[in-house]
């Protein structure tokens, strides 16, 4: 789980946690039934398992807090978006998706998705009309958008958002 000690008392303080207690929740299961309390100690998969899980729900909560404040400073005060205002829509596979809450692992799918496109464009498009081009063929009605731009937001280093995940992760307030 931790080759030391010392690593589960750190993430415990960074969390506002009794770092006496980390090592218990992640290395044992306590039922309460009747009144009764049971313990039982994790086999070390389990305990990796809930390690992991936890890990995953920290970078989610993280995730989605650093995307409300990217909301909240450079979204609309009001819901509803006003006439020429603009929002950044992410590619998943049947299309674009609105969703009021959209959790880290759609995120990641849409992100996924939208890298398997900027793909597709550079390999399909892009190399035909090169070729159309050493041919002496008119390529210019032909379109397709970049989602360079896209990408470069989501996965750029260092401002890019996962970037900033990343370094929140780390370095928490």
């Amino acid at each position: 789980l931790a080759s030391d000690p010392a690593i589960l008392a750190k993430a415990g303080k960074q969390l506002g946690l009794d770092p006496e207690v980390v090592p218990e929740a992640v290395l044992r299961s306590t039922v309460v039934t009747r009144g009764e309390s049971i313990t039982r100690n994790y086999r070390p998969e389990e305990a990796d398992n809930v390690r992991d899980a936890s890990a995953k729900a920290l970078y989610g909560r993280c995730f989605t807090y650093i995307v409300q404040k990217y909301n909240e400073l450079l979204g609309p005060k009001e819901k509803k978006l006003q006439s020429g205002e603009k929002t950044i829509g992410i590619l998943d596979i049947f299309g674009f998706e609105c969703f009021e809450m959209n959790s880290l692992e759609q995120f990641l799918i849409n992100l996924a998705n939208e890298q398997l496109q900027f793909f597709f464009n550079n390999h399909i498009f892009k190399m035909e009309l090169t070729e159309y081009e050493r041919e002496g063929i008119d390529g210019s009605k032909v379109q397709f958008q970049d989602n360079q731009g896209l990408l470069d937001m989501i996965l750029g280093k260092p401002i890019g958002v996962l970037s900033y995940c990343d370094e929140e992760a780390l370095f928490p307030k």
